[in-house]
């Protein structure tokens, strides 16, 4: 499914970004794959969107971020309250391609 980036939350990323949103006891783990070579420049975006932590794992490549957030973003609630979301693919132009567990209805 295709839609606005800015309908679930999201601002337009810096570069092509996949991520992947994992639950956990705490909160939320989410797994981001950006295509941007500028790290710096991908948190920055990121960090527009709310508070999170970043666990730096050894061995993973540079372009790949492991982030923790104890609770979602507030823009992100819905989506992931509403959806099993299995992959999210956001590109710069402001499109976000959803790829959504479930029943179709």
């Amino acid at each position: 499914m295709e839609v606005p980036c800015k309908w679930i939350g999201f601002e337009p990323p810096p570069g092509l970004t996949h991520l992947r949103f994992l639950r956990t006891a705490e909160g939320w783990r989410l797994l981001m794959r950006s295509m941007e070579p500028d790290r710096d420049r991908v948190l920055r975006w990121l960090s527009q969107h709310g508070a999170f932590h970043l666990r730096d794992k050894p061995g993973i490549h540079p372009r790949v971020l492991v982030l923790e957030f104890s609770r979602a973003p507030p823009a992100w609630q819905a989506l992931l309250n509403n959806f099993q979301v299995h992959l999210l693919v956001l590109e710069p132009d402001g499109t976000a391609t959803l790829t959504l567990g479930g029943s179709r209805d």
